[in-house]
């Protein structure tokens, strides 16, 4: 019983060291602003206003793009690293949802904080799975529309 509980412990510790250093703060704030767009997209939909929301898709799809594109290793993102920009986008919501009207600004600081990380992600001539960073932006972005129901 006492090995097992060492395994345990051993195993937490291993497993938050490891799930903590696995993402870099690029991707934190890529994610953050992923989940800031994605949230802004839907609110102005709500708001009967297409053309914003098709707009902020737009700018979704660039920096899930740039996140994946840093993320990518061997031809895939490691499902850790997907969980842990789950997390930082889960724990973005409930800040939205007290202030729904912070989210433009919010967006609007995003447009300036991830420009140099998604410039860095697209200057890397990455090749994922015969598409390059522009080809995927627009995969996700027809992804995003077909989402929400837009055209």
């Amino acid at each position: 019983m006492k090995n097992i509980l060492k395994i345990f412990i051993f195993s937490l510790i291993f497993s938050s060291n490891s799930f903590s250093q696995t993402i870099s703060n690029e991707s934190r704030i890529l994610s953050s602003c992923e989940g800031i767009y994605l949230y802004a997209a839907q609110l102005s939909q709500m708001q009967n206003n297409e053309g914003l929301s098709k707009n902020i898709l737009m700018r979704a799809s660039r920096v899930t793009t740039a996140m994946l594109f840093l993320n990518e290793s061997g031809g895939r993102v490691k499902g850790e690293v997907l969980e842990q920009l789950k997390g930082v986008r889960r724990a973005e919501k409930p800040l939205l949802d007290a202030d729904p009207n912070s989210v433009f600004i919010k967006a609007g600081d995003c447009d300036k904080t991830t420009l140099s990380i998604i410039t860095k992600a697209r200057n890397m001539q990455k090749i994922w799975d015969g598409k390059n960073f522009d080809a995927w932006q627009q995969i996700l972005f027809n992804q995003y529309i077909s989402a929400l129901g837009l055209k």
